[in-house]
């Protein structure tokens, strides 16, 4: 019930930003180990005249942006004890 209410409650924020076109990616929500939503919104390659549909395959380049991502995730996993920094 709780997992059901997290993923109506994810689904109705996409469908209001999808509404004004806010959204453009995948996205994906892991809880107590299952995937509850995953969902691609939006078309790839917005600055060019190509507007294919986004979907699981779609490759996407990922900046500096990623580096937080992929830091906060290990400090986490090491604060979890599922890895050591050393």
């Amino acid at each position: 019930a709780k997992i059901e209410k997290l993923r109506f409650q994810i689904d109705s924020l996409v469908k209001e930003k999808k509404k004004y076109q806010r959204i453009n990616g995948c996205m994906l929500v892991h809880y107590q180990g299952n995937i509850i939503y995953k969902s691609c919104q939006g078309v790839c390659c917005l600055p060019s005249k190509i507007k294919d549909s986004i979907d699981d395959n779609t490759i996407f380049q990922l900046a500096s942006l990623s580096k937080t991502f992929t830091s906060i995730a290990i400090l986490q996993l090491a604060e979890q004890k599922h890895l050591h920094l050393e």
